[in-house]
């Protein structure tokens, strides 16, 4: 052994016996952790599944990750360089500095008026906006999709999602800019919300003392409202209101199907940024174009070259994944929006006999 190498193959038997005690103690927790939520784990691998077989039954849908990361970076560049430019009409001034510490010469920067503050200000809000209005899309066309698979009993028309992007744009854009400048500010509180102990219990907006305000409209706000427009063509605010029934029925039941769909998330996020990763360093340590010396592709580091594959990676796994994600919330939604639909028609019998 090099002396180099690293502590854990030097022989130190405390500092070895200290990691096998903690790996130990972090695979006991793990595995009392499923144990404890075995029951949701299970309903979370029955949904992932599904989300696959509707994904491997929609080939269309494999193509969102890359379209949506191509879609966004290009709006990105576009709305930076917009914001560079609006950046750029501000007034320029200059300012000589004498000093002794620093070095002296002529500076420049810009000023801006209170009403250039202003615009700069607007510009992004409204590009903000924008990319939230995108996002909409997308989970529109996502669940379009989805929804189209669930109730055609597995089979849907080919390129299902192109639809989706296509109707979303065409009928339904004020339902998704609407919903991107009403959901968005109320993310974290629905993130918090989900978090609470009991269905009974207090929530994150009551506890600030705005229970009237989220009871009223708070609540409402929810990105399934997105999967009621998709399947019913109602505009936001109905299909708000009607997303809320079927969550509160859920929440009722007791039962959060998807609760621990974040485990599945995290290992396919860590699979496929690990394969990439080790992808690129074995083709960059196994290929004489990047071994050689003498070729203009030598590679004198494969492990920035490894690094790098783990960042693409990650990022390619992080957007599959989210789509993975909510393919299996719509079939989720869609089973309990049946469910609620078949009640309600079950009891307008009742109440008609």
């Amino acid at each position: 052994m090099r002396e180099q190498d690293s502590l854990l193959f030097r022989g130190d038997g405390m500092f070895v016996l200290l990691v096998s005690f903690a790996l130990i103690l972090v695979g006991l927790t793990m595995a009392t952790f499923a144990y404890c939520k075995r029951q949701s784990i299970l309903q979370s691998a029955h949904s992932v599944a599904n989300a696959c077989k509707c994904m491997f039954g929609m080939p269309s849908l494999l193509l969102e990750p890359f379209l949506s990361t191509m879609v966004g970076l290009c709006s990105s560049v576009g709305l930076l360089v917009g914001y560079e430019l609006l950046r750029s009409c501000g007034s320029v001034e200059q300012h000589v500095r004498i000093s002794g510490t620093y070095v002296q010469g002529l500076s420049r920067y810009m000023v801006y008026r209170d009403l250039e503050l202003i615009y700069v200000w607007a510009y992004v809000l409204i590009a903000a906006w924008l990319m939230e209005t995108g996002i909409a899309l997308r989970y529109f066309a996502v669940a379009f999709a989805t929804q189209r698979w669930y109730f055609n009993e597995h089979f849907t028309p080919p390129l299902s999602l192109f639809k989706g992007f296509f109707i979303g744009a065409t009928k339904h854009l004020g339902s998704m800019a609407l919903g991107a400048l009403c959901i968005a500010p109320l993310r974290f509180a629905q993130w918090v919300r989900k978090g609470r102990v009991s269905p009974k219990g207090p929530s994150f907006a009551e506890c600030l003392g705005c229970w009237a305000f989220w009871d009223g409209i708070g609540k409402l706000m929810h990105s399934s409202a997105y999967v009621i427009v998709a399947v019913d063509f109602l505009p936001f605010f109905l299909a708000a209101q009607k997303a809320s029934d079927v969550r509160s029925t859920q929440l009722e039941s007791g039962v959060n199907t998807n609760s621990l769909i974040w485990i599945f998330q995290a290992w396919g996020v860590v699979a496929i940024s690990g394969l990439s990763g080790t992808l690129a360093w074995f083709l960059v340590v196994s290929l004489d174009a990047f071994t050689d010396q003498a070729s203009p592709h030598y590679v004198d580091n494969a492990t920035a070259i490894a690094v790098a594959g783990v960042v693409i990676g990650l990022g390619i796994g992080a957007t599959f994944m989210h789509m993975l994600r909510n393919v299996a919330d719509t079939i989720v939604f869609c089973e309990k929006l049946q469910a609620l639909q078949a009640a309600t028609f079950r009891q307008a019998d009742n109440n008609h006999v």
